[in-house]
């Protein structure tokens, strides 16, 4: 049982930012910012040029900073909000933009 608390912090670590990293590599290299930015309108989000960029650089650079170990909390908040509200946006009926661009939601997104 020490042998699991020992290497799972380290393990979870490694497979998380493993995700980041490849997500963020594929927004850049595979599908281009130009691609990403075209997704990030047909699902609605705010101003898409700007929003592709803001994913990769959080995705890449965090996750590279997580892989290292580098202030690992600091790195795992914007990450763990990302990753819930994708779950949401996914699993959801409407996406967390479409209703907060509704009448439905009379706050502004983030």
């Amino acid at each position: 049982m020490d042998n699991l608390k020992i290497y799972a912090a380290p393990l979870g670590r490694l497979l998380l930012a493993g995700l980041f990293i490849w997500a963020g590599y594929t927004k850049l290299f595979v599908f281009g910012p130009e691609g990403t930015a075209q997704f990030f309108t047909k699902i609605g989000a705010p101003i898409p040029e700007l929003a592709n960029w803001i994913a990769i650089i959080v995705e890449l650079v965090g996750g590279i900073l997580l892989l290292i170990g580098f202030q690992t909390r600091w790195v795992k908040r914007p990450k763990r909000n990302k990753v819930v509200l994708n779950g949401a946006e996914s699993s959801a009926p409407l996406t967390f933009y479409r209703v907060c661009h509704s009448t439905i939601c009379k706050l502004s997104p983030l």
